[in-house]
């Protein structure tokens, strides 16, 4: 069963890795506002864009988790996979070749 699970580890361990990431812009601008560096306010435009757009993947990975495998498209990433596995190659055919 950890086939099936490897698509949602996936994406839960993306979000660890995010809110990690969030957590060392948040604590490095607050450093710099605290410390009164003269770039500080631009440092936490910087953070704040950042983290409102790893917010918004984090949020999109865990709603593909809640919507399962049937809605969020990994139904379709492991058909591939296993026909890939099948034939050992790739599948297709190059289009221009006769």
């Amino acid at each position: 069963d950890i086939v099936e699970q490897q698509m949602i580890l996936r994406r839960m361990a993306d979000v660890c890795i995010n809110i990690f990431a969030m957590s060392a812009v948040l604590s490095r601008a607050t450093r710099s506002k605290v410390d009164g560096l003269r770039n500080c306010d631009h440092e936490l435009m910087l953070a704040t864009a950042f983290c409102s757009d790893v917010y918004a993947k984090s949020q999109r990975l865990y709603r593909d988790i809640g919507l399962g495998e049937k809605f969020n498209g990994d139904l379709t990433k492991k058909k591939i996979a296993s026909d890939i596995f099948e034939t050992r190659s790739y599948r297709a055919t190059h289009p221009l070749t006769p």
